[in-house]
């Protein structure tokens, strides 16, 4: 699988710095920084998009944990808003998308997205109906909300490639409908390690896992970035450009397009130190990072048969 590429580069104060230099401009006159930070905003997309390219700059690698399913102490509904209080510390974030089953009344059963977490043990959801109090049952977190539990990795995703259990299990992408379906339709005690997942928006990107994993697992994650918009809040890595090309891309890219009044990132194909250090690029992309195999290993309690897994007709 892609490593992440890390290796240092400038940072962006830098970069402003050295526009500024070039056009004459001042990095404390709020104007002229907004205009720098916009112009190598449209660098960065330049070089993102340039040819229709994947760069292997732009496959990144990280991961987050499952949460443990819990055991419901409570779980009450008033003016359409459910709490839910659990057993132990849940761990859970906002917009996570939780099964509820179990209950002592079959009305608070199905999926939901937590709209909030109060306390460590609460978290509560909407849900239409009559006010009501039950007990027991158990929760399972099916969706999780990738900017909130894996924050540092997925702020600009732009598209998932590939989804592991335990960094070697690959799972298999499935549609969103199919996704809830089987969610509905399997047994209120299924849980496992995971088979499938789904990966979508709803105003935010999502893995959905697919059985809900019941215990703590690591899912890794293989994905492209995207170039993020670059402010005064902007972190330096937020410059993913490899470092020996970020002078020519961000520094002279940038300056070019100021000083021609374009902001337009299909307008750096008329720059010529855009345009070479692009051809440069394309020129030394590692051979390992455009042919890539690798084993994958399923567990144990899947059987496999001719790289087929098979799966009990609950699943």
């Amino acid at each position: 699988m892609a490593t992440e590429y890390t290796s240092p580069g400038m940072t962006i104060a830098e970069v402003q710095a050295r526009i500024a230099d070039i056009l004459g401009w001042d990095v404390n006159n709020a104007d002229q920084l907004a205009k720098i930070n916009m112009a190598i905003t449209q660098a960065g997309l330049a070089a993102t998009t340039y040819q229709g390219n994947i760069w292997w700059w732009m496959r990144k690698k990280c991961y987050f944990t499952t949460y443990d399913d819990n055991t419901i102490s409570s779980i009450s509904r008033s003016s359409n808003t459910v709490t839910v209080t659990t057993a132990s510390a849940h761990g859970y974030t906002v917009n996570s998308i939780v099964k509820i089953k179990g209950t002592s009344s079959d009305t608070f059963e199905g999926i939901y997205t937590i709209a909030s977490v109060p306390s460590s043990t609460t978290f509560t959801y909407a849900q239409a109906g009559d006010d009501e109090t039950a007990t027991g049952g158990t929760t399972s977190v099916i969706g999780y909300p990738l900017q909130t539990v894996a924050n540092q990795m997925m702020q600009n995703l732009r598209a998932v490639e590939r989804v592991t259990y335990a960094d070697q299990w690959e799972l298999r992408f499935v549609e969103r409908p199919t996704f809830f379906q089987w969610h509905t339709l399997s047994t209120t005690s299924y849980t496992g390690k995971p088979t499938h997942y789904t990966y979508f928006y709803d105003n935010r990107p999502y893995i959905g896992l697919y059985p809900a994993c019941g215990g703590q697992y690591q899912i890794f994650i293989q994905y492209i970035c995207r170039h993020s918009k670059i402010d005064n809040n902007s972190s330096d890595d937020a410059l993913i450009v490899p470092p020996e090309y970020q002078y020519d891309v961000y520094v002279r890219g940038g300056a070019w397009l100021l000083k021609n009044d374009l902001l337009g990132d299909t307008d750096l194909q008329q720059c010529p130190a855009f345009v070479n250090a692009m051809r440069r690029m394309t020129a030394s992309e590692p051979p390992s990072y455009i042919t890539e195999t690798e084993q994958i290993v399923y567990p144990a309690d899947k059987p496999v048969i001719e790289n087929t897994v098979f799966l009990t007709p609950d699943e």
